[in-house]
Order: C-alpha cells, then sequence, then structure tokens
C-alpha cells in the first residue's frame, strides 16, 4: 500500500516539475528573444551605414533590457538551468559586451558618423 501512495505522489508530483520546468525555459527564451531585437536593430542600423546618433539608443536599450533579462533570470536556481544560464551569460553577454565598448569605438572612429 505505501508503494502505490509513494508512486501515486510521485505521478502527480512529476507533472508539476516538468510544467515549471517548461514555464522557466520559457522565461529564458522570452528574455533573450528581447534582448536579441534590440542587437538585431543595432546590427541593421550599423549595416545600413546608420550615424552614430541613430544607433545610440539602440545601444542604451540594449544595455538596460539585457540588465531586466538577468534580473528575470537571476531567480532560476535549479542545477540544469544554472548550466543553461551560465551559457547564456558567455554568449549573449559576450555579444552585449561587443556592442557596448567595440562598436562606440568604431563609431567614433567612422568619419561618417560625425
Amino acid at each position: 500500500m505505501k508503494r502505490i501512495i509513494v508512486l501515486l505522489i510521485l505521478l502527480l508530483h512529476l507533472p508539476a516539475l516538468s510544467q515549471s520546468y517548461s514555464s522557466n525555459l520559457r522565461r529564458v527564451s522570452r528574455e533573450i528573444d528581447k534582448v536579441m531585437a534590440v542587437t538585431s536593430d543595432i546590427i541593421d542600423g550599423t549595416m545600413t551605414f546608420e550615424k552614430s546618433r541613430k544607433v545610440q539608443p539602440f545601444i542604451e536599450e540594449q544595455s538596460k533590457t539585457w540588465r531586466k533579462s538577468q534580473r528575470s533570470l537571476d531567480r532560476l536556481d535549479e542545477a540544469p538551468e544554472a548550466e543553461l544560464l551560465a551559457a547564456i551569460n558567455v554568449n549573449v553577454g559576450g555579444l552585449i559586451e561587443i556592442t557596448q565598448e567595440n562598436l562606440k569605438y568604431w563609431f567614433q572612429e567612422d568619419p561618417r558618423s560625425s
């Protein structure tokens, strides 16, 4: 009888865990989509030779969106999520860093940006 009760509890608990994990993955996906949408605008502006003053608001928005996304993602604390978040911080964080620093220098050196 105890085995049946334990099995029943496990069967009822597993869908809740998988649903929680799946909703956390959706959260991660939404947050990264927000950041990448702004990053795409920056890339489009840079590739179409926009001036620095037109791209600068996108860079600031990207920074603000990334900070908000990091606060949201910091709430996830399970082991598989930690590995995913580490990969996101390395890859997307690196992209943000390139955009924030190197692109600013590129615009300063670009004669079209004045």
